[in-house]
């Protein structure tokens, strides 16, 4: 593990989190499978064997620490179907475990190195053919964001063209409607 953890550090705790969680995240996740009774977790992580959310975030806390970033696993539950009143439903599929690490300033950051491969994990789910495409969708928008990487003056930078689209359709709207009361 350490051999191979050691072959995944980067420059920094950060740059060290985002290659392990990208090494992870480039396997495939499986529900079902089936790992060497006598080192499972090598054949896991040296083997490259699918496995579910678990053995991931289980991989990723332990390269982490190989690297000597302070890292812990955490499990809870990933709930995606809001109810009325503020209140979310927590299905047993919604169980979900990922890592986190410390950096420097002694914060806390999430790595979730669970590859996004929406179609295993809910295959034993159901839903309709329309509902599977757009979760699907969902989840490859979702693992292509989780790799753009922005600098806070990116980011600032899409805010502030957000906020000027946002500024020029209300000054429209705005225009619209007082040509329309003045018509009438």
């Amino acid at each position: 593990l350490r051999a191979a953890a050691s072959r995944l550090a980067g420059a920094g705790p950060a740059q060290t989190a985002a290659r392990i969680g990208a090494e992870l995240r480039g396997r495939r996740y499986s529900l079902n499978y089936r790992l060497d009774r006598q080192a499972p977790f090598r054949d896991f992580f040296i083997n490259r064997k699918p496995a579910h959310c678990f053995w991931y975030a289980t991989a990723a806390v332990l390269a982490l620490r190989a690297n000597g970033v302070p890292a812990r696993l955490v499990t809870g539950y990933l709930v995606s179907e809001p109810l009325d009143g503020g209140l979310w439903l927590v299905r047993e599929r919604d169980a979900h475990a990922w890592a986190e690490w410390q950096d420097a300033a002694g914060h806390w950051q999430t790595l979730d190195a669970t590859p996004l491969d929406y179609g295993a994990a809910v295959a034993d789910y159901g839903g309709g053919t329309l509902e599977r495409a757009w979760q699907r969708f969902a989840a490859r928008l979702d693992a292509w964001w989780q790799g753009v990487e922005l600098t806070d003056g990116q980011v600032q930078a899409v805010l502030l063209a957000g906020l000027a689209v946002l500024a020029g359709l209300f000054v429209r709207e705005y225009r619209r409607l007082r040509r329309a009361g003045a018509q009438a």
